[in-house]
């Protein structure tokens, strides 16, 4: 290990002391166990309290960290209780026991509503947040406080927008603590679908007038970053979407190309441009002569203030935080530490909102800040070592060109460790999240970060200049213009790089953590064993391709969540195979669910029938995923929805392939599959009469697909004389009454039955009836309306008794 190794990494000099890393410790524990445990605050409250008042004795004594530590662990896990029940008697979950209903009610919007534009199925709304403060659903107005998703759906046709602070009277379908993932848990939350017609403005001015202030100054400076962009709506949307975080106006073309290239992150406000905004101010300041020592007193209130202006996302308060903190030590007189901050900025969050712990945008930035932190010094001894000047060599010597080229090379080799070392601290929650690898924003990130900061300096100076002259924000928006074609022109190009991005399957949790257990491990190793850290990197190398390799072994039939419709995907190794793919309003729904599978791309493409609710999505699909073959019965109701569709097949030349009863088939890992219904020459009187009945089995365990076949259906088959049993049985008709029949459960034996249905069909689908029938028979039932997504695993062997040769579980 050389002298430079030795002197960059510290090994001679003592640790230094850093109380805010150890006191996060317990402060996250501590959360997750209020957000997780169901006990009641007051076991924690007590418990915590015990141990605080004995340490007023014990603070002197060096044995007494450890009580202390686990005091704060039980206070913060209190606290974070406290947060999760909040208070159940005025909540809407208490007020509505139905699991939705139509009622009435007052909302104050706690956040400007944001336009959404039309989808596949979809009319254009807008979404914003309220606190519910009065519910009227049997006639009479009652006092809440609960906090509510609303959606405004239909057209705005220049319809007022909810604002922050005003009352709104709302009329519409209410559904109390609906499951929603966010982040790490799965969590509670209201939602509310409003039509237009159905809001009424009340009054105004019942927010934070602070907040209220913030907000009204955005929306006056996103008009004059419009001004002279009327005829560019894309740059427009861009420059707006990068300063302010409006994101609404961005073409959904080009944020998906940005989310490819694994730099949609410029869109949300967070730690880049809070950092941005704070280097241009101190710049300001270092030109106007100001001392650092007053930078603080300055620079907070301008960040404060933008931070509450765009939204307060949980990166940008982490940033602001952190450059408090570090703006704070000159101010005191005390040296800055960037870990010490960090520590401080995660504590501070978790304690004023414990729910951010299992927050996407919690989660994402301080990973990405901590890898910095850890990895990036440990990469720039390679950029020091090689562009390090001579140490033997005058510095007068070295000629101005060398200076520059050594100069240029350390600072492009060091931008360049900084995305490489953000990238690795963050491809797992990526891949655990967003289910997508994307080696190509280790490019982009280079490219992407300064020209955000271009793009972000004009706009500035556009606002800057708006209280001058009318027409210099012209000339700065204009020059945002350029800078943002040229961006979007590289964006587009990375993300039609082949390999330059994937789709994976959801990573285990745990495989998740071990990752970051061998980075953190590697990284403090690397600072006194010079190798280290290579050698982790290639553990965890090693580690993705034994997951990648399991992962290709895996057959598995997955039922989508797609409301009252029906998709389900055959998993056979290496291949795809999606039969039916939800109703057109659902598409991005099933886009998403098959993401999280890791689907690039569908080997089959099957439509059962021709009813909308199974197969309406697939046009859709067919623009967004390759479809090697598509799958239709031997005889098809004509419906628009199948004409579309065959015509969508045959302008991308996907060959259509017509399956009747005994067709049958073999897919990789030994799987197998065999149509029992319709048989050929059918004439049909309806579209279910032809539905496709499959059969999918691997060593002995088998699941029957019945789509939308019904007792008539059920009845032919049983005569044909073809076997149809199968462990597991996915309800026809949806779980409806004219399906599932007696005979035909003591032809096929299941011993689980799936259900796909939507919530708002509790009282049709399923039948009670049928529900019956299958508890009297002890067969248990999984629905997708309440349980979400549905997967079952077949057995990598043979199975032998008891042993069914299956697996099932659920999303929720």
């Amino acid at each position: 290990m050389d002298e430079e190794f030795r002197r960059i990494a510290g090994s001679r000099r003592p640790p230094r002391p850093r109380g805010m890393v150890g006191l996060l410790v317990p402060v996250i524990a501590g959360t997750a166990a209020g957000l997780c445990v169901p006990l009641s605050p007051v076991w924690f409250w007590a418990g915590g309290m015990g141990l605080v008042l004995p340490l007023f004795l014990w603070v002197r004594r060096g044995w007494s960290t450890m009580p202390l530590l686990a005091a704060v662990f039980l206070l913060t896990a209190a606290h974070a209780r406290m947060a999760v029940d909040g208070r159940s008697a005025e909540s809407l979950a208490a007020a509505i026991p139905r699991p939705m209903e139509y009622v009435q009610f007052v909302a104050r919007a706690t956040e400007d509503a944001v336009a959404r534009t039309a989808r596949p199925g979809r009319a254009p709304a807008a979404v914003f947040r309220a606190r519910v403060e009065g519910l009227n659903r049997d006639g009479a107005w009652r006092r809440m406080d609960d906090t509510i998703r609303v959606v405004l759906r239909g057209r705005m046709d220049g319809r007022r927008l909810p604002r922050y602070g005003e009352r709104w009277w709302l009329r519409g379908v209410v559904r109390p603590s609906v499951p929603r993932r966010s982040g790490l848990f799965t969590l509670p939350e209201n939602q509310a679908v409003i039509d237009t017609d159905r809001a009424f403005f009340l009054d105004a001015g019942r927010g934070n007038p602070v907040v209220a202030w913030c907000l009204d100054r955005r929306r006056a400076a996103r008009a004059v970053l419009a001004r002279g962009l009327e005829d560019f709506p894309a740059e427009r949307g861009l420059l707006q979407a990068l300063l302010l975080g409006y994101r609404e106006n961005l073409p959904p073309l080009l944020r998906q190309d940005f989310a490819a290239t694994g730099t949609v992150h410029i869109f949300a406000i967070s730690g880049a441009h809070v950092g941005m905004v704070a280097l241009l101010l101190a710049g300001l300041l270092r030109a106007l002569g100001v001392p650092k020592t007053r930078w603080f007193l300055i620079v907070m209130p301008a960040l404060g203030a933008y931070v509450v202006a765009t939204g307060a996302a949980t990166s940008a308060i982490r940033a602001a935080v952190m450059a408090g903190l570090l703006l704070a030590a000159p101010f005191w007189h005390r040296k800055p530490d960037a870990i010490s901050t960090l520590a401080a900025a995660a504590a501070a969050i978790l304690l004023a909102a414990p729910r951010q712990l299992g927050d996407l945008g919690f989660l994402l930035s301080f990973t990405a800040v901590a890898g910095l932190l850890a990895v990036q010094p440990i990469f720039d001894l390679w950029a020091i070592q090689r562009f390090r000047r001579d140490d033997w060599q005058l510095e007068r010597e070295e000629r101005p060109a060398g200076r520059r080229w050594r100069e240029t090379g350390q600072a492009l080799t060091r931008f360049g460790s900084m995305s490489g070392a953000a990238w690795l601290s963050t491809a797992p929650m990526t891949a655990f999240f967003f289910n997508l690898v994307s080696p190509v924003a280790l490019a982009m990130n280079l490219v992407v970060i300064p020209a955000a900061f271009a793009i972000l300096l004009a706009g500035v100076c556009s606002l800057a200049s708006a209280a001058v002259s009318a027409e210099l924000p012209e000339i700065f928006n204009h020059a945002a213009r350029a800078l943002a074609q040229g961006l979007a022109f590289l964006i587009r190009r990375a993300a039609a790089v082949p390999g330059g991005h994937a789709f994976v399957r959801t990573p285990p949790a745990a495989g998740v953590v071990l990752w970051y257990a061998v980075l953190g491990l590697a990284a403090v190793a690397a600072r006194r064993v010079k190798g280290a850290l290579p050698a982790g990197l290639a553990l965890l190398a090693a580690l993705t391709v034994a997951w990648g390799m399991r992962e290709a072994r895996r057959c598995r039939v997955t039922v989508l969540d797609t409301g009252e419709g029906n998709a389900v995907l055959v998993q056979a190794q290496g291949r795809r195979i999606l039969i039916d793919s939800g109703p057109a309003y659902r598409a991005e729904d099933t886009l998403r669910q098959l993401r999280r599978e890791g689907v690039n791309r569908l080997d089959v493409l099957a439509a059962t029938h021709s009813d909308a609710a199974h197969m309406g999505a697939s046009v859709w699909l067919m623009k967004e995923l390759p479809v090697a073959e598509l799958w239709l019965p031997a005889e098809t109701w004509s419906t628009a929805p199948m004409r579309r569709l065959l015509a969508a097949a045959e302008e991308a030349d996907v060959p259509v392939c017509r399956l009747a009863a005994g067709a049958e088939g073999a897919w990789p890992g030994g799987m197998a599959w065999q149509v029992l219904w319709p048989p050929a020459g059918l004439r049909l009187d309806r579209s279910d009469a032809g539905s496709l009945v499959l059969r999918v089995a691997r060593y002995g365990a088998a699941v029957l697909l019945m789509s939308d076949a019904g007792a008539s259906q059920e009845k032919a088959m049983l005569r044909s004389g073809e076997s149809v049993a199968a462990p597991v049985l996915l309800a026809g008709r949806h779980g409806d009454s004219s399906a599932t029949s007696e005979r035909w459960l003591n032809a096929v034996r299941p011993r689980d039955v799936l259900v796909s249905s939507g919530p708002h069909a509790e009282e049709r689908h399923p039948d009670e009836e049928m529900l019956e029938r299958l508890a009297q028979r002890d067969i248990r039932v999984w629905r997708t309306d309440r349980q979400g997504m549905i997967y079952m695993d077949f057995a990598g062997e043979p199975a032998r008794w008891p042993d069914p040769g299956y697996t099932i579980r659920t999303e929720w």
